[in-house]
């Protein structure tokens, strides 16, 4: 069994502790040439780069600053994407695009949905890092 399958096995056989599983996409790892340091150098600098996006977008939203957290959203949708977490990628993208037409006190719902992704692939790229030590 190679060591991703082993990990995915792990992983889904231990739902307590990930809700999500998460491996680098195919184009992330050709691009790192599968560095296991660059790896968790990307998967350092995602999180802490989200967990201050988050904080900006709760920020613009109890001020009602759509700009900043149309721009906010954006940011994250990109990264995520770039990092393969595409369940938060979507979220944020439909952030950025209800907060041109919806108001901003209907918003909530989405940014705890999208801390709740954040977590839920915050504990994965833990485990996976975890498991490639």
């Amino acid at each position: 069994m190679n060591p991703l399958s082993a990990w995915q096995d792990l992983a889904a056989k231990s739902p307590a502790i990930c809700h999500t599983l998460w491996t680098p996409h195919a184009g992330l790892l050709e691009a790192i040439s599968g560095d296991d340091e660059s790896i968790a150098e990307l998967i350092d600098a995602f999180k802490t780069d989200t967990e201050t996006r988050i904080l900006r977008i709760c920020a613009a939203l109890e001020i009602a600053d759509v700009a900043r957290l149309r721009s906010e959203a954006h940011s994250m949708n990109g990264s995520a994407r770039q990092i393969g977490a595409e369940a938060l990628a979507e979220v944020c993208r439909q952030l950025e695009l209800a907060s041109a037409l919806t108001p901003l006190s209907h918003l909530s719902g989405q940014v705890l949905r999208i801390q709740e992704l954040f977590g839920e692939v915050a504990c994965a790229m833990t485990a996976y890092q975890a498991f490639q030590s």
